[in-house]
């Protein structure tokens, strides 16, 4: 009879632990703002698959000696699903191509209407069904915005969610540095 209580409060020991946990890790990613992954790491030079899979292209060379924006997302995030409205609004104020890397996607179709629902956001969409290539860039995880420069070199790094109140960050840091 006494077991019972017992094994009821570690439980709530070991939720309320993880609980405390997640909320801290929380917390100090809303303080940093912009997350750094990896500064100054140079582009995969692998080619990717256009989300139909009927072409594969090199960023490195399509880019070559241009500064551009690589959004990784997958239509399975909630986060990255809402931040496509945001980012629609942001293609008008900053005329740099922004490049979709759909991440360990399962359902291209929805992506498909996702896209559709805001044209023009995206100047190429490419597959990374493996996760590789974003994780040979230190992404963890979507949503994450990087800034490559005209090196094909990561320039800055955003892991997080864009709303319409942190998209300025991205808006006035691409002016100032293209």
């Amino acid at each position: 009879m006494i077991r019972r209580p017992i094994m009821m409060t570690i439980m709530a020991l070991i939720l309320l632990s993880f609980t405390v946990t997640m909320l801290i890790s929380i917390h100090a990613s809303k303080r940093t703002g912009s997350l750094q992954l990896q500064r100054s790491i140079s582009l995969p030079t692998y080619d990717l698959p256009t989300i139909d899979g009927k072409l594969s292209l090199n960023l490195n060379h399509k880019y070559k000696g241009k500064k551009w924006v690589l959004h990784i997302m997958a239509s399975w995030c909630p986060y990255c699903v809402d931040e496509i409205s945001v980012l629609y609004h942001f293609r008008d104020s900053v005329r740099i191509p922004v490049v979709l890397l759909a991440y360990k996607e399962n359902d291209f179709q929805k992506l498909h209407r996702l896209i559709k629902k805001y044209p023009g956001v995206f100047t190429d969409i490419m597959r990374d069904d493996d996760g590789l290539f974003a994780i040979d860039l230190g992404s963890s995880g979507v949503p994450t915005t990087l800034v490559i420069n005209s090196e094909g070199k990561v320039e800055k790094v955003w892991n997080q969610r864009f709303t319409d109140d942190n998209i300025q960050e991205l808006i006035e840091y691409a002016h100032a540095n293209n």
